[in-house]
């Protein structure tokens, strides 16, 4: 009982050594924090709210959106015997553009990028936002990315009967494109990994794939997606690397519409619209 009495005592009384003002000024300090939190978290909300009538509004004012995709990544997007884009992207596209403008009430411009075109068009303004751009790293500063909407990784390929899985690459000679995402990452990753091989830069994918069909490379390596279309032939090797997500981007300036297609990526991944597109076009995807 005693021990009781003194706990209570000490709770009820564990302040009593400050006066009455010091008490005073503690309730009202802890007011004013909690006041601040407040603030500063509606201020996160409405920072990261989404205003879809900003995002459209320089759109609108053209009548017109335009919208990039690459016609080199097969089963991303590629241009049919009729001339007309399709793929993945392009059904993306015209998702994100339907519940961007549910209204119909805009004019959409395809237009046929590569690598480097994309974001030179979307520089110069000719482009609103272009599809099948990396997750930003090394890359141009005036360019804006959404959320990744689809993850890739490097793959890898060798003559059939050569090399059954990547764990067998030491020693190898490893063809990829300069200019790639292997290209540009796949030498430090060995070297992290403390792999002993040989890395051989070509300028374009045909160039590499003839490489490995004349034997002049033991691998040819790349993104999964962009493989597709050099790799007839080939066998590939059992694991992947280096996952990388594909983005919508667009001019740095354009933080609304950023936010705009951030929330549709979302929904689109939620309601499994961007599942049954990668379905439709039988896209890999990454795997551990």
């Amino acid at each position: 009982m005693k021990k009781v009495a003194f706990k209570n005592i000490f709770k009820k009384n564990k302040f009593s050594f400050l006066s009455q003002g010091a008490k005073k000024k503690v309730v009202v300090i802890g007011a004013v924090l909690i006041c601040i939190l407040f603030i500063v978290l509606i201020a996160v909300i409405m920072t990261n709210q989404v205003n879809f009538d900003k995002a459209k509004a320089l759109i609108l004012e053209k009548g017109m959106i335009s919208i990039g995709l690459r016609t080199d990544m097969d089963g991303l997007a590629r241009k049919n015997d009729s001339e007309v884009i399709e793929g993945f992207e392009a059904d993306l596209a015209a998702e994100i553009v339907k519940r961007l403008f549910p209204d119909g009430s805009i004019k959409v411009q395809y237009k046929e990028v590569n690598s480097k075109t994309g974001k030179v068009f979307i520089d110069t303004g000719e482009l609103d936002i272009t599809l099948a751009a990396y997750v930003p790293g090394s890359d141009v500063d005036y360019i804006l990315y959404s959320e990744a909407y689809y993850t890739d990784s490097i793959v890898f390929y060798a003559k059939k009967g050569g090399a059954e899985g990547i764990d067998q690459l030491k020693g190898k000679k490893i063809g990829v494109v300069s200019t790639s995402y292997a290209g540009q990452k796949l030498e430090a990753y060995f070297k992290e990994k403390n792999i002993d091989c040989k890395i051989v830069q070509f300028s374009s994918y045909p160039d590499a794939a003839d490489a490995l069909g004349f034997g002049n490379v033991d691998v040819f390596a790349g993104s999964s997606v962009l493989m597709r279309s050099y790799t007839a032939g080939s066998a590939l090797l059992t694991g992947n690397v280096l996952p990388h997500g594909y983005c919508i981007a667009m001019k740095k300036s354009n933080v609304e519409l950023k936010k705009a297609l951030d929330y549709i990526l979302n929904e689109l991944k939620k309601d499994g619209t961007l599942s049954l597109l990668e379905q439709k076009w039988q896209l890999p995807g990454y795997s551990k």
